[in-house]
């Protein structure tokens, strides 16, 4: 199937929505988190065992947004290819080659066109082909985007060129729910560095709980408070042996308090009993206010202004009517 214009974006953005298994990309141009997140929505973020794969050519450094770039390298493996050219997306089954990088300019503004396949081994076998000789990129490398807000060359000269076709919504409307993913993502990527460089101290816990209960003693249970000197920080710049080390200093530390306070998580299994039994399919629909409240204490909602809490429990102000017009003026 042949898909240009409109159709272009649309039918891409679907796969991505539906993504389970892979999301293989080959562009050499990556353009802002802003469109790209339109473009690829992400639901994809927030799933677990999804191979993720970005291969493009970082001597176009200029033409790969730096934002958009660590979003994806916090679940994703990326390669450069010296001299790429081709546009191929494989999601799943669904397979397009196109002639439209990854970018805001290419999807809205200019005539590109693409093939739709479905499974198309030769496309596959091509992708794994450059993906094999591909290089890895240094684990610190982030692109210079000297070129500010142009997504690919050339856009100096078309500066004229209009908008045709309409990005896709994002998402989620509401700013704070994006944050929401990018903290899951934020907690898959350390994830991945407790379990290499540290060890499981509270088996009996979910590693989330684990690492969660690690990032609480660092910010109100460690001596010094660590990590409230970087409350106000916004870009912190660590290399990845600087977080390793990091991590390993105060994993440490934190092992030893935790022989000292050995009763210390006891409340998080009583926790997540409590939360699996109100929340429950049978049990959720029959919530009364008082588990609401005990839902939300359990789950610290709000927790840090309790005024919050406070205004959220009070029926008055969780009408539905009220609610509605708090989103459309959110979304507007």
């Amino acid at each position: 199937m042949i898909l240009s214009e409109q159709n272009l974006v649309i039918e891409l953005r679907k796969a991505f929505d539906n993504a389970n298994k892979r999301i293989w990309i080959a562009v050499p141009f990556i353009g802002s988190w802003n469109s790209v997140e339109r473009i690829t929505g992400i639901n994809w973020f927030a799933k677990k065992n999804i191979d993720i794969w970005i291969l493009t050519d970082i001597r176009n450094e200029n033409f790969i947004d730096s934002k958009t770039y660590l979003k994806f390298k916090q679940q994703a493996e990326l390669k450069t290819l010296d001299g790429l050219h081709a546009k191929i997306y494989i999601i799943d089954s669904f397979i397009l080659v196109t002639s439209a990088n990854l970018t805001g300019t290419a999807f809205s503004k200019r005539y590109e066109i693409g093939m739709e396949l479905d499974n198309n081994q030769d496309v596959i076998k091509t992708f794994l082909r450059w993906w094999n000789i591909a290089e890895s990129i240094d684990v610190d490398w982030i692109p210079t985007n000297k070129n500010g807000n142009k997504e690919e060359p050339g856009e100096n000269n078309i500066s004229s060129l209009k908008t045709r076709w309409k990005l896709p919504k994002g998402s989620i409307n509401v700013d704070d729910f994006k944050e929401y993913f990018n903290t899951v993502n934020y907690y898959k990527n350390f994830t991945k560095i407790y379990e290499t460089y540290a060890e499981r101290l509270l088996t009996d816990l979910p590693i989330y709980q684990e690492i969660d209960s690690f990032f609480n003693y660092l910010f109100h249970e460690h001596p010094e408070k660590p990590s409230n000197k970087y409350l106000d920080t916004k870009n912190r710049v660590l290399t990845e042996k600087e977080r390793i080390s990091e991590l390993k200093k105060y994993f440490k530390q934190y092992k030893n308090w935790l022989k000292q306070h050995p009763t210390f998580e006891q409340y998080r299994f009583t926790n997540i009993e409590t939360i699996q039994q109100k929340l429950s399919k049978n049990n959720i629909d029959k919530l009364k206010n008082e588990d609401i409240e005990i839902v939300v204490k359990i789950l610290h909602c709000m927790n840090s202004l309790a005024l919050n809490r406070v205004r959220f429990l009070n029926q008055e102000n969780n009408k539905r009517k009220t609610n509605y017009k708090r989103m459309e003026r959110i979304t507007l």
